[in-house]
């Protein structure tokens, strides 16, 4: 009996070790293995957002039929017609939106334009809906982002972020946006900067930063004459042309309902993917594990996404938005003290309109983390705008940047209301608009400032009794054809909007419905927003420039709460369907979060 007991437990126990065994694989028999590569050990894999610019990756799961499209049936000797997508990290945070962008190594097939021939209420809508039978059937939107990206493995899907596209009208005016998981390419993107077919994002992608024409090209397969693919600029001259790139890497046009121009995809994927930490022979980097979509909702069901930009304190925090308007470099940067609000309230436009971030620093002393920021964005001989006297921001700071040898302008007046009319003098020549706020309070400022900065319009500061002297100068010498004030007459007295020549009052009950007000009147068709404390100034005043660049509005709420004038506001703008919000949960509480998430 002993021997066989001893055996029966030798037994059991490679039983449960095969059981072990078994249960540590990758995946089990007859389970769908659809994934993004296999799982390996954490040793063996980095992030995406490790990669650099140039490098390439490839998800080995999944193959794509590189010549499927239109009228590709005729050219039966292409190689290779059944692989994986090989993508060139081309930008990181491009949109604004966090992300990694790639975009196709390869022309991965042949379809047609969306037809122009549908007017969008801004223009004509080239990305927009098809328009004729012929892009029903053979457009680029509705083709990549279904039956294209219906190809992609579920975990790679899982980790496309859904990100606002900017387009431009085939002639003059205002540009307008889509939402798309899959997408091609601007020529400003892809490094023209010479002409003006495209509404810049982010400028132009960091891989084809100053690179020649050849550079630009798609490796095309083949040798059946010339060689294009499209891009979503349209022609400067007729609305039915869109521009593409030949074999040769010039930038041409052809009619939208052209079926023989390639595509070359973009998306935009989660920064925390897992790639191998080593390229494969062909120097190439496979994707390992996706990554849930941290950038958007984690509740995939919610009609309003979220993302938080934050950091452990105001200085950090305002590090985060920065890189997430100006991931790679700026070409200036506006310097204001963090812990006291009056010189910075007019500081947003001037960044916006200068090509830099908003940063904060403690007045006698650069801090640490804010001049790494500097030394990484900026180049020698770069302005740095400091705002505020040397009461504000000693001569210290301002010496040790220009031993730098950063070109150091320091904008200031003898008090918050002349300090104001310094920015804006720097800020624009012949204004025609202006915003009139109290500088005693932030929150009436702060609010209006992205919409103040895409208008190109300065911020004012006024005594809410009595019309400041510098403010009331400066108003007399421009001779502005408006001038809106901006909070109740509690804020601005109704004396003072008379005096200023105030042309409107746009005002709320209180500086939650101000912000409401100030969205509804100044921010058109938009599907983002973003979100801060309406209790302390300096998230919402460094979110400024980053709402502007996305024509966002700021909306302000609470610490705990969401506050029911945001709420209905974005119940009312069902287009609404990314909201950024701006601190952390001290600033921005984690249930405010959730209740955005939860609005239908």
């Amino acid at each position: 009996m002993s021997f066989l007991f001893k055996q029966m437990c030798n037994l059991s126990l490679l039983l449960v070790a095969g059981l072990l065994l078994w249960q540590a694989l990758p995946f089990q028999p007859g389970e769908d293995n659809r994934s993004l590569g296999s799982t390996v050990e954490a040793a063996d894999t980095q992030s995406l957002e490790e990669l650099d610019i140039g490098d390439k990756v490839v998800d080995e799961s999944w193959e794509w039929e590189h010549r499927t499209a239109r009228d590709y049936s005729r050219h039966q000797d292409l190689d290779n017609e059944n692989k994986p997508v090989t993508w060139i990290v081309v930008a990181k945070n491009h949109y604004g939106e966090g992300g990694v962008t790639l975009l196709s190594e390869e022309l991965i097939g042949r379809y047609a334009f969306d037809d122009s021939s549908h007017v969008h209420d801004r223009g004509y809508n080239h990305w927009g809906e098809s328009g004729s039978d012929i892009s029903t059937t053979y457009g680029l939107r509705p083709w990549l982002n279904e039956e294209f990206y219906g190809a992609f493995s579920d975990d790679f899907q899982d980790s496309v972020i859904s990100t606002t596209i900017p387009n431009k009208e085939w002639e003059e005016g205002d540009s307008y946006t889509t939402e798309d998981k899959v997408f091609i390419p601007s020529t400003t993107e892809l490094g023209d900067t010479e002409h003006n077919w495209s509404y810049e994002v982010g400028s132009v992608y960091p891989y084809f930063s100053g690179a020649d024409d050849e550079d630009r090209l798609a490796e095309l397969p083949g040798n059946f004459g010339v060689w294009r693919y499209w891009t979503r600029s349209p022609s400067s001259r007729w609305a039915h042309f869109i521009r593409y790139v030949i074999s040769e890497g010039g930038f041409y046009y052809t009619g939208v309902s052209l079926g023989s121009a390639g595509v070359r995809p973009v998306v935009n994927l989660n920064s925390e993917v897992q790639v191998s930490t080593t390229p494969n022979a062909e120097g190439v980097y496979e994707i390992k594990e996706g990554a849930s979509n941290s950038n958007n909702s984690p509740n995939n069901d919610a009609r309003i996404g979220t993302q938080r930009l934050h950091g452990s304190d105001r200085f950090e925090t305002a590090l985060k938005i920065s890189d997430a308007v100006y991931p790679e470099q700026a070409n200036a940067a506006v310097l204001a003290r963090g812990d006291k609000f009056p010189d910075a309230l007019a500081g947003v436009p001037l960044a916006f309109q200068k090509g830099g971030p908003l940063l904060l620093t403690n007045p006698d002393s650069l801090h640490s983390d804010t001049e790494d920021k500097i030394d990484e964005l900026l180049s020698i001989g770069d302005t740095i705008y400091i705002l505020g006297g040397e009461a504000a921001i000693s001569e210290d700071v301002a010496n040790e940047l220009e031993e730098k040898n950063y070109n150091v302008r320091r904008l200031e007046g003898a008090n918050r209301y002349e300090t104001a009319i310094a920015i804006a003098k720097e800020l624009v020549d012949d204004p025609q608009e202006a915003f009139l706020a109290t500088g005693q309070d932030f929150a009436d400022a702060v609010a209006v400032s992205g919409v103040a900065a895409v208008r190109n319009a300065p911020v004012l500061l006024t005594h809410g009794e009595n019309l400041s002297d510098s403010t009331s100068n400066y108003i007399e010498e421009n001779n502005l054809n408006e001038i809106n004030v901006i909070g109740g007459p509690a804020a601005v007295s109704e004396e003072v909007k008379e005096e200023a020549g105030g042309t409107e009052r746009i005002y709320g009950d209180n500086r939650w419905v101000t912000a409401v007000e100030i969205a509804e009147e100044f921010v058109g068709t938009t599907t983002k927003a973003a979100l801060a404390t309406g209790d302390n100034f300096p998230d919402a005043l460094s979110g400024g420039v980053y709402a502007a660049q996305n024509q966002a509005p700021v909306l302000l709420t609470t610490s705990t709460d969401l506050s029911n004038e945001v709420e209905k506001y974005l119940e009312n703008k069902a287009e609404v369907n990314k909201v950024t919000i701006f601190g952390g949960e001290v600033a921005v509480s984690e249930d405010i979060k959730e209740a955005l998430e939860k609005i239908e």
